[in-house]
């Protein structure tokens, strides 16, 4: 789990701004990276509501296709 208060690595990865109501803010956008540094899933524009679920299904499900 990584937190970009800084906004560092949303720049690099070119994530974009969204306004509403004349304020910015950064899309949520979730990543899935490997033990390598890989990322090998990318969850564009998250709703948080029930997002845990979907990603934890999704990495149970990579795990078992590695074993």
């Amino acid at each position: 789990m990584l937190s970009d208060t800084d906004s560092t690595l949303m720049k690099t990865l070119g994530l974009g701004q969204a306004e509403w109501k004349g304020m910015k803010f950064w899309e949520r956008t979730t990543f899935v990276v490997d033990p390598k540094g890989t990322i090998v899933k990318v969850y564009d524009k998250v709703n948080p509501d029930g997002h845990e679920k979907v990603l934890l299904d999704d990495i149970n499900g990579m795990k078992a296709k590695a074993a």
